[in-house]
């Protein structure tokens, strides 16, 4: 009848603006929907965590095996996901990007939970996959967010998760970075510097001093520093 059809068109509606259509995992809005919610309602002692996780390498599966065996990889590493943050309690798993996923726990019995799983998650992920006879081994990279009222919305979350996933990004092995605000000012810091640097110089706001270096040998002076 007309009220089922519309229910029926109701649903799918909503399974379009809130899920992933590959994975049917939550998206990035329905992410940011269920976080603003608990950012505003945080108290001084209440904690959240987020995981951000990039899938290491997968443009090179995509652009060597086609967009078929992409596509079998993320909802391989979907379903995986889906069997680890099942034991975080009441959490969100989102895809918000073409290889990157969040799981957002909004509390937190200690600081070493989210960080325990991010181990979890790496050694699962780590496992071979078939997909359609091609066998593959996938790594990830995982910034991890531990946070309380100082976060005052999920840009702010999102966009230190992502400066913290360039730093685990630059680790050999075991790619996984807790984000810390001491983190962020001494890169500002330093980026402050690189900008205001050249144009110090120019202006003649630096004046440059040189250190000779002697031969112990001769006595003669062989360079500078």
């Amino acid at each position: 009848n007309d009220i089922s059809e519309r229910r029926l068109q109701e649903t799918k509606i909503r399974q379009l603006v809130f899920n992933d259509s590959l994975t049917g995992l939550s998206n990035r809005y329905a992410l940011i929907q269920r976080m603003q919610p608990v950012l505003k309602q945080l108290t001084d002692i209440h904690r959240f965590a987020l995981l951000y996780i990039n899938l290491t390498r997968f443009r090179a599966i995509n652009d060597t095996f086609g967009h078929e065996i992409g596509d079998g990889v993320i909802k391989t590493i979907a379903l995986r996901l889906e069997q680890e943050y099942a034991a975080s309690g009441p959490a969100t798993l989102a895809r918000i990007g073409g290889d990157e996923f969040v799981i957002f726990i909004p509390q937190i019995a200690t600081v070493y939970q989210p960080v325990r799983l991010s181990h979890k998650i790496q050694h699962r992920l780590l496992q071979p996959l078939i997909i359609d006879g091609v066998s593959l081994e996938i790594s990830t990279t995982i910034s991890v967010i531990i946070g309380g009222k100082e976060y005052k919305t999920v840009e702010d979350v999102l966009r230190c998760a992502d400066f913290a996933m360039s730093k685990a990004s630059k680790k050999q092995s075991k790619r996984i970075q807790v984000f810390s605000h001491r983190m962020y000012q001494e890169a500002l810091e330093t980026l402050a510097i690189q900008r205001d640097l050249p144009s110090a110089i120019r202006n003649g706001q630096i004046k440059p001093v040189f250190q000779p270096i002697v031969c112990c040998d001769s006595g003669e002076i062989v360079g500078f520093e």
